[in-house]
């Protein structure tokens, strides 16, 4: 497993957990999951990435093209509120596509999301609230939607 899509529907947020091996082929996939079920893109979401996860074959060309299209995505949205973006990512190895993947991103970069990159859960306080982020700790009342 690498990518699976989880939702709180009393809360209104999702959740991405990645663990295993992550490819260009599941980023490819995902993306495509986002754009036939766009209110998965529109929707807050804390993406976990886990301490163990391989990124070895993702390549940096490939983030460039999906950065193209979720920019494309994101603006045609025509969100009337910042969406939210956590990335919760304690995995060194990780950490530097993730920066790469959210460079320049900010609230006015015409994508609407306000995003953080972050080592642990509790840091993500910077865009979620105590209640949100004690759900996700408890894992409680979220429904699996998609796994790639």
């Amino acid at each position: 497993m690498a990518i699976t899509f989880f939702e709180h529907a009393a809360l209104g947020f999702q959740v991405v957990r990645m663990d295993g091996v992550l490819t260009d082929a599941q980023l490819t996939a995902l993306s495509q999951a986002h754009v036939g079920n766009r209110d998965w893109a529109a929707a807050d979401a804390i993406h976990i990435v886990d301490e163990a996860l391989d990124v070895s074959e993702v390549t940096y060309a490939h983030l460039d093209k999906l950065r193209a299209l979720y920019r494309v995505l994101q603006a045609s949205l025509d969100l009337h509120l910042v969406r939210r973006a956590a990335w919760v990512c304690p995995n060194p190895s990780a950490w530097s596509l993730l920066e790469y993947w959210l460079a320049d991103r900010h609230s006015r970069d015409g994508q609407g999301s306000d995003v953080c990159l972050v080592a642990s859960l509790a840091e993500a306080s910077l865009l979620f609230d105590e209640e949100e982020l004690a759900t996700v700790s408890r894992w409680r009342g979220f429904t699996e939607l998609h796994r790639i």
